[in-house]
Formats: C-alpha cells, sequence, structure tokens
C-alpha cells in the first residue's frame, strides 16, 4: 500500500483538513443549505487584509488555458472553475474534492506554505497556493461570510455571487 500522507502533512494539519474542509462539505448537504456569499461586509477585507487574489474562471477551458503563475511566485492565490455559480461555494466545493483527493501539498520553508491543484480525469478544477497560517484563516472567515434575510432584502440579491 502507497503512503497515504505523501505531501508529509502534520497530524493536526489532516486532522484540520478533514474537519474544516471535508466534514464542513459533507455536514452542510454539500453547501447547498449555505448562504455563502462574497456581497457581504468583511469580504473585501478579508481579502486584502491577506493580499489574497481570487480568480473565478466560468469555464474550466478558460482556467486550463490561464497562464498559472510560477512555484517561485510566492503570492497568495486562489483560481478556479466557478462550478456552483457562487464563488465561496464553489471554493469550498473545489478544496473538499482536493482534501478527499490528497490534492494538498505541504511546502517547507519559512513560513510554510500550501500547494493545491486539483484535477479531475486530466482537468485543472482548482489552483491555489496560500502560506499555511493564511489559508486557515481564510477558510475559517469565509465559512462566516454569509447573507442574511434582511441583507438580501435590501440589495435585492441572493447568495449566488
Amino acid at each position: 500500500m502507497s503512503n497515504s500522507n505523501l505531501h508529509k502533512l502534520t497530524r493536526a494539519e489532516l486532522a484540520d483538513i478533514y474537519e474544516k474542509l471535508v466534514l464542513y462539505y459533507e455536514q452542510h448537504q454539500g453547501l447547498t443549505s449555505e448562504l455563502l456569499s462574497t456581497q457581504v461586509k468583511g469580504y473585501r477585507k478579508l481579502k486584502s487584509g491577506l493580499s489574497l487574489q481570487i480568480q473565478p474562471f466560468s469555464t474550466e477551458k478558460e482556467l486550463a488555458t490561464s497562464t498559472l503563475p510560477t512555484a517561485d511566485n510566492k503570492q497568495n492565490l486562489i483560481w478556479f472553475h466557478n462550478a456552483k455559480s457562487n464563488i465561496l461555494k464553489s471554493i469550498f466545493y473545489h478544496l473538499r474534492n482536493a482534501a478527499a483527493h490528497a490534492d494538498i501539498e505541504r511546502v517547507a520553508g519559512n513560513p510554510i506554505w500550501y500547494h493545491i491543484e486539483h484535477r479531475h480525469k486530466g482537468q485543472l478544477k482548482f489552483f491555489c497556493q496560500m502560506k499555511k497560517t493564511d489559508f486557515w484563516i481564510f477558510v475559517d472567515a469565509a465559512k462566516k461570510l454569509k447573507n442574511t434575510k434582511s441583507s438580501k432584502t435590501k440589495t435585492g440579491k441572493g447568495a449566488t455571487v
């Protein structure tokens, strides 16, 4: 049997990956019940505070033809196919799939980085590189970015962005 921890993640990291990515997605029925939204206060502040570039692509072909950053480009970024027509739901959907397929690589250094490149049937679906600490800050904070019924009523927009 091959090593199931190819990227030498610590036990704590493995537990966080399972609990915060895989179980979170499963417990919320594939996020269909979540009102995750980039239209709420705090989204821009979160991106800015982490110097995070989030780039959704409407088709897999657009993502596949984009020029991915080189390995020496140390920038927090997430590029992905917007499979759920909702930026945050798509990110968590792809993170869950990447976690389930052990596509999260721990890159040693100071600071430690995560490199996530998830593919299905050879097609790139998700590309992420982030400092480990920034990654978990993003995951925890993004789960709290939810539209409330009152904000939907005020803006007239749903949680589909």
